[in-house]
């Protein structure tokens, strides 16, 4: 397995991953290098309880709460983490009275029904409750349980999202639409991590995921085995964390194989492990181009790793499956994750820089507009307006 190097020597700014370190052990310490406009009124503190299983746990649900958490604390209020078993619940409750409990839902995540009494738990104590569900599944059974009551909202990232929840009876006036921020990282100077990575003038391509079938990782190796010939020097970085998930280990061995079949091995460099966000961040800000070819899946959720890749100020292709869907001139777009279609769009975009300027200027306005600032605001103003 070929690990990609450490950066060891960098120039670091105090909002950059020095802080992001600390995000496991003080997430409500802040990072962010948005600041809120000076004019604005400073609104009233709010304790904002934030509840999310899988906190500690190479999991996206996690590191979206983190990053809610820091923006929170640096827009003038307080998140605490509350535990998620029942007496640590109640009692994490009676110590911090928090203005309203925030919980992160995943359908992965949460045992059957514990959401729910969780909830209830603090609508008995008097404490308002929003969940943000990160995906929808259109007829899974839990879906009827975010109409209760006890949910005094529930936050999805798209309109798509939305439909399929208010059809499944959840009030419509309780469903709200909040875009999915995007991270904003201290970036390094590209040439020297260029240097760090063996790139030379060859062009570099950037993955990043975890490892699972639909994430196009195959096809994406079967578009460089394509490209190999046509491209001096071409290189593959792929940040695709393996999961404890059988089809993660049976995908990433099957990648393993097409790499040495199509006589790959040189050209693609691997990372398995779960790296901080602000490092990925980094490497991919040394790529050239940076490819998602997902497949199209059942589930209705808007990516992280979008996000992620954006954050890097890099090109983006992307496929047009629903993942996606929230966005439109910030990427390049590609019908299929075929290897032919991801072939033609790298060669496309490699010879247009114009449009790759267009592309990377699209997400900075787009970034500008849903920093993580300005997303905290936008549920400063939700949990405000709650009933």
């Amino acid at each position: 397995m070929n690990h990609l190097p450490r950066i060891i020597k960098e120039h670091r700014t105090e909002n950059g991953a020095v802080i992001w370190y600390q995000s496991r052990e003080d997430p409500a310490r802040s990072n962010s290098t948005d600041k809120p406009p000076s004019l604005a009124p400073k609104p009233t503190q709010l304790t904002v309880g934030l509840v999310v299983p899988s906190w500690g746990k190479p999991c996206g649900v996690a590191e979206y709460t983190a990053h809610l958490a820091r923006s929170l604390r640096g827009n003038g209020h307080k998140p605490v983490l509350l535990p998620c078993t029942k007496d640590g619940f109640v009692r994490a409750l009676d110590d911090n009275r928090p203005n309203v409990v925030h919980l992160q839902h995943e359908y992965a995540i949460w045992e059957a029904g514990s959401l729910i009494r969780t909830a209830e738990h603090a609508a008995r104590s008097r404490v308002k409750v929003v969940a943000t569900v990160h995906a929808v599944i259109e007829g899974h059974g839990l879906n009827r349980l975010f109409a209760n009551p006890a949910l005094n909202g529930i936050i999805v990232h798209s309109k798509d999202m939305a439909s399929p929840l208010i059809y499944e009876g959840v009030p419509e006036s309780r469903v709200h639409v909040l875009a999915m921020a995007v991270p904003s990282f201290n970036l390094p100077d590209r040439d020297l991590i260029r240097k760090h990575l063996g790139i030379n003038d060859g062009l570099a391509i950037g993955f990043f995921g975890f490892c699972l079938p639909h994430k196009g990782i195959i096809e994406l190796l079967e578009a460089v085995a394509i490209l190999r010939g046509q491209l001096y020097d071409l290189k593959l970085f792929a940040f695709a964390s393996v999961t404890h998930d059988p089809a993660s280990r049976q995908l990433y061995r099957a990648a393993q194989l097409v790499c040495e079949q199509r006589g790959l091995k040189g050209l693609v460099h691997w990372e398995t492990a779960y790296r901080p966000e602000p490092e990925v961040v980094r490497y991919l800000h040394a790529m050239d181009l940076i490819v998602l070819p997902y497949r199209d899946i059942s589930v209705r959720q808007v990516s992280a790793a979008v996000r992620t890749a954006m954050a890097a100020r890099r090109p983006v292709i992307t496929t047009t499956v629903f993942p996606f869907s929230d966005l439109s001139g910030e990427v390049y777009r590609i019908p299929q994750a075929s290897p032919d279609e991801i072939a033609r769009a790298v060669l496309e975009l490699r010879g247009n820089p114009a449009e790759r300027t267009r592309l990377v200027r699209s997400v900075e306005a787009y970034a500008m507009q849903n920093s993580w600032t300005k997303v905290a605001d936008r549920h400063i103003s939700l949990y405000a307006s709650l009933r």
